[in-house]
């Protein structure tokens, strides 16, 4: 009891000692009862409730860890004393700390480690509380590149999560505990993912006369090829959007009339609620269990590509006008993983929208799609939108609708810092890049549905009703030349061009028989249009 009462003295220190013969000094002292007396539960307790507290702060953290040997005797002491929650609690609390902070990442590097948390949970996998503090050690650890290869080098960790999992997914209050332990699962199984597409090159402009096409430009933009483009697939996408004039809806202007049963439109919205998107998440998991076949069915750089050439797959395409999906992977008969091309010059990758159209589809079979490289960490999507559908069927017309069931949106199972990471031509970690933190909470996120088509042909699905560069100009011009006396208030001019050599259009409204002198004095309103990514 001695040593115990010494340890509860120590924060009473007199504070004309320095900061570091404090900390050394109370650091010793923990590591000599953590020795001497590791089976005592009361003194384990309070040495680690004392160095849980001297490390909340960085400087004090990095002479813990690095100038005594206060972790090992942690480890030791876990070991003696492995059925007691209250211990096991108290050292993932102190482990929480100290994981924080990039000094302290080395010392972490170690087997005793994985053998530690191995212990507290196979000794208390019910523990709710315990899996929290599981989750967060681990979210803390996988930040850096080194950390994740040592995790991924044993199966352990992997496990274990996939243990967390399951067991925080029913408790009511941990769902955050339980998103970050996802998101663990799938950083710890990045390579076990299809590989993610490259990202666009930056490109300064698009003129194939004034610059060297490197081969991988070349490959995204084949209008710069000095060959020119090639061939792309014809597909015939919906002609541009006018109002009905009986529902108010949004339909084609070339399409026939359509009858009363395909005017009717399901619910706009859906109310399905973070139960769903859990249950989807867990559901996710299934796939770390029993892994997939994957299969790439639609590339957009590769003709070769489509679905009725791969073992009956589904048929996309989006080699059309805003048509952006770079790549199609089935994971089942009736679920495929959708990858967005990047927006040009995006470094942040911004991508929300999406356009792209699927066909061969069996009338009432349920399909689900994961568009699974967004960027954002927040969606309507998870707020009751809908995607957006247009079937084309031979000889009849359609309608835009929203549709889809099980729809939610959260973290992707792809990371792409983590599949670089873990890639062969990697190499060792331990390099320049090696203790770069990265913040998974960055990383991509997805957002999945599930649609039933009642009709065979052309599916067309996004996240809004498209409307197109085209679809621009032929409004424009049915102003011009359907709108009587349009020349006297209105002038179309071409206010620049853009970096793929099309129009930008300045569009003047105003009373143009006057002189321009006048025009020119008038105050103006600045109206500018433009789509976010």
């Amino acid at each position: 009891m001695q040593a115990l009462s010494c340890l509860q003295e120590i924060e009473n220190l007199s504070l004309s000692l320095s900061l570091t013969s404090k900390v050394h000094w109370s650091a010793e002292m923990c590591d000599l009862a953590l020795r001497h007396h590791g089976e005592d539960e009361a003194i384990t307790m309070t040495s680690l409730r004392l160095l849980s507290g001297l490390c909340r702060n960085p400087f004090v953290a990095r002479l813990v860890v690095t100038k005594s040997s206060a972790l090992s005797s942690v480890f030791e002491a876990v070991h003696s004393l492995p059925n007691s929650k209250p211990i096991a609690r108290e050292s993932l609390s102190f482990l929480a700390v100290i994981s924080r902070y990039d000094s302290c990442i080395p010392a972490l590097q170690s087997t005793q480690l994985i053998g530690l948390l191995e212990c507290v949970h196979s000794n208390h996998k019910t523990d709710a509380t315990i899996s929290e503090k599981l989750a967060f050690i681990l979210g803390n650890l996988i930040h850096y590149p080194d950390m994740l290869a040592a995790l991924v080098g044993h199966s352990l960790p992997a496990t274990m999560m996939l243990h967390v999992c399951q067991n925080l997914y029913p408790k009511s209050g941990r769902e955050s505990a339980f998103e970050l332990a996802y998101k663990i699962c799938w950083s710890l199984a990045a390579s076990q993912l299809p590989a993610i597409p490259p990202r666009p090159p930056k490109v300064a402009c698009l003129d194939a006369s004034t610059i060297e096409v490197d081969p991988d430009t070349e490959a995204f933009f084949p209008e710069m090829s000095k060959n020119g483009p090639a061939p792309m697939p014809t597909t015939d996408v919906p002609p541009p959007l006018v109002q009905h004039k009986n529902t108010g809806g949004l339909m084609h202007s070339e399409l026939p009339n359509l009858d009363a049963e395909d005017l009717e439109e399901p619910a706009r919205f859906h109310n399905e609620g973070f139960a769903v998107r859990k249950a989807l998440m867990k559901k996710e998991l299934d796939r770390l269990i029993c892994p997939p076949k994957y299969s790439v069915v639609f590339d957009c750089f590769q003709n070769d590509l489509c679905g009725a050439e791969t073992g009956g797959s589904l048929c996309f395409e989006s080699r059309f006008e805003s048509g952006n999906l770079r790549r199609s992977i089935k994971v089942s008969d009736s679920e495929y993983d959708l990858f967005l091309s990047e927006d040009i010059n995006d470094l942040k990758s911004r991508s929300q929208w999406y356009y792209f159209c699927v066909s061969g589809a069996s009338p009432g079979t349920a399909y689900k799609f994961n568009i699974v490289n967004l960027k954002k960490s927040t969606s309507v999507y998870n707020q009751g939108l809908k995607p957006l559908c247009f079937t084309a069927n031979e000889g009849k017309g359609g309608i835009w609708r929203r549709v889809g069931s099980n729809i939610a949106y959260y973290p992707s199972p792809y990371c792409r810092w983590a599949q670089q990471c873990l890639s062969p031509t990697a190499g060792n970690s331990k390099g320049a890049g090696a203790h770069q933190k990265h913040n998974i909470n960055e990383a991509l996120h997805m957002l999945t549905f599930t649609t039933t088509f009642e009709h065979e042909g052309r599916h067309f699905l996004s996240m809004c009703y498209p409307f197109t560069y085209t679809d621009l100009q032929y409004h424009l011009g049915h102003l011009e030349s359907a709108i009587p006396g349009a020349s006297e208030s209105m002038h179309r001019t071409m206010l620049c061009k853009t970096l793929s050599g099309q129009v930008c259009d300045l569009v003047t409204i105003t009373e143009m028989h006057e002189d321009c002198t006048l025009i020119n004095e008038r105050p103006f309103v600045l109206m500018t249009a433009r789509v976010h990514p």
